[in-house]
């Protein structure tokens, strides 16, 4: 068993800078999913919270050396495994 696998389930909008989380399951619908999914947001991925906006909202993440943008909306319905 890993330290993902015993750790509380979340949404990636709680993630704080400099956290790494694992992403579980993406919520949302059709043209969402497709998009996040060809930035690297698939099940199992590991992304880090980056910082955000001085209005906290949108949010930067890295995932695979790529940096990504979400409103804090979307992240919402990103389900995560924190480290």
């Amino acid at each position: 068993m890993t330290l993902f696998e015993t750790t509380a389930l979340r949404t990636l909008d709680q993630l704080l800078p400099g956290q790494t989380a694992l992403i579980k399951q993406i919520g949302g619908r059709g043209s969402f999913r497709r998009r996040v999914a060809e930035f690297g947001l698939i099940e199992g991925a590991e992304i880090q919270m980056i910082q955000t906006a001085p209005m906290g909202d949108p949010i930067e993440y890295q995932i695979d050396g790529q940096m990504l943008t979400l409103r804090r909306a979307e992240a919402r319905v990103i389900v995560i495994a924190i480290e």
